[in-house]
Order: structure tokens, then sequence, then C-alpha cells
């Protein structure tokens, strides 16, 4: 239990955390670079979500589990959302950060169900490098909009400790494929309506 919980801080928090410590190096560019880092992390979010999140959903679920729960997570999101758009850089940044959150935890549970096969150590490693361009994504509005540095790496760390969580429950319901399902569809769906309301 103790290697889990050290693999999922690295490939969660620690993840995002190298990622909020890029960002702000690269924010550091200005604005005028902005839109262009702003699309390589929507792309990053639509890639995770449409070419891993959902085909994990549909492989644990089926269809039903796969799309519910991208309606669902997509449902969520616009709840939490004011009633225009709100393009300032500390929403953008925010609601990034949400999206991660929720898109950690079923990727935290997917850990921990897999430490009983033993391949906590290869799911580690792949959540590790595609969590630093997230903490990426959260980092570099919030620096553009003169957030101090060390609350960005903060709300960067936290972002990634929904990984270790999911990983405890992971490790003891085991893997249970209909709650696996719906979380990462959820997830994916959270992350696709923040690229399509808060990103475009």
């Amino acid at each position: 239990m103790q290697h889990l919980v050290l693999i999922a801080l690295i490939s969660g928090a620690i993840g995002t955390g190298i990622g909020g410590v890029v960002g702000i190096i690269l924010g550091r560019f200005g604005a005028r670079f902005f839109k262009v880092f702003l699309w390589l992390a929507a792309a990053v979010m639509v890639w995770v979500s449409v070419f891993e999140l959902l085909p994990k959903s549909f492989e644990s679920g089926g269809f039903v589990a796969a799309v519910g729960g991208a309606i669902m997570g997509g449902l969520f999101v616009w709840g939490l959302s004011p009633g225009k758009k709100d393009k300032s850089l500390r929403r953008v940044g925010l609601a990034i950060f949400v999206a991660i959150v929720l898109h950690d935890f079923p990727e935290g549970l997917a850990l921990g169900a897999g430490y009983h096969t033993e391949i906590s150590l290869v799911l580690g490693l792949v959540i590790l490098l595609h969590n630093i361009p997230e903490g990426m994504a959260i980092a570099l509005p919030l620096r553009l909009d003169e957030v101090r540095v060390w609350k960005i790496l903060v709300i960067a760390f936290v972002a990634g400790l929904p990984t270790l969580f999911g990983a405890i429950v992971g490790f003891y319901i085991g893997f249970n494929s209909g709650l696996i399902a719906y979380t990462f569809s959820f997830a994916a769906g959270a992350m696709l309506w923040v690229v399509l309301w808060e990103m475009t």
C-alpha cells in the first residue's frame, strides 16, 4: 500500500506540480503567446478525452456508460459555469483546474485497481507523463493573469491529489468496471465542456 501511495503521489500531484513550474516559466513569454499555449492545452485535453478516457469507458462499461457519463460530466461543469462566457485568464485557469481534478480521480482508480495486477508502475508513468502538460495548462493562464507563483504551484499540486485518493479507493474496491467506466466518461465530458466553453 505504501508503494502505491508513493506511485500515485509522484504520478499525480508531482506530475501536475512539474507542469505548473513549466507553465510558470512559459508564462514569462507574455500574453502574445497565450493563444498558442492555450490551444496546445486544449488539444491535450481533447486528445486525452477522446482517445484515452472515452475508449477506456466504452471498453469497461459499453456505449451507455461512455455517452451517459460524458453527458453527466458536461452538465456538471455547465452547472458550475456562469450564465455567460467569462474570458478572464484566471477563470480559464480555474476551469481547467476543475476539469483536471475530475479527470485525475478516475485515473487514480485505475492505478489502484491495476496495483492488484502488478501494472502500477506502467500506469503511474503514463499518468505522470500526461499530467505534466495538464499542470502547464492550469499554470499558464494564471501566471499571465499575474497570480502569485506560490499560489499557482499550490493549485497545480492540488490538482493532482485526486490521483492519490482515487488510487486508495481503487486499491480497496479492486477493478469495478461499471464505476471506472462512468468516472472516465464523466471526466471526459467535463474536460470537453471546458474546452468548448472556456477555451474557444
